[in-house]
């Protein structure tokens, strides 16, 4: 591997966690049920649609860190999606 490659593979794992981490907080918050009122829906269908976007095209061109970095996304932002779900049922 070539120092540019070696480079933007670090650099592709830096935007990878800094993404992934991202939502971390707001799920930590989520967790009280009630907490989610300020979260759009909208916009988590916006994000959920998103990362299967970037999982399908990872998987295309067999780029792993995109992959699993989107599939955490993914994965983080249903569970904000059913968090609000939660909430708006518990109303």
């Amino acid at each position: 591997m070539d120092t540019c490659s070696t480079c933007s593979l670090y650099i592709g794992m830096f935007a990878a966690v800094c993404s992934t981490v991202a939502a971390v907080p707001q799920l930590l918050q989520a967790r009280v049920p009630g907490s989610t009122g300020d979260l759009n829906s909208w916009t988590l269908c916006t994000r959920i649609v998103g990362a299967v976007a970037w999982v399908v095209y990872a998987s295309m061109l067999q780029e792993y860190v995109l992959l699993a970095s989107s599939s955490c996304v993914f994965v983080i932002e249903s569970l904000l999606a059913l968090a609000k779900l939660r909430d708006v049922r518990a109303v």
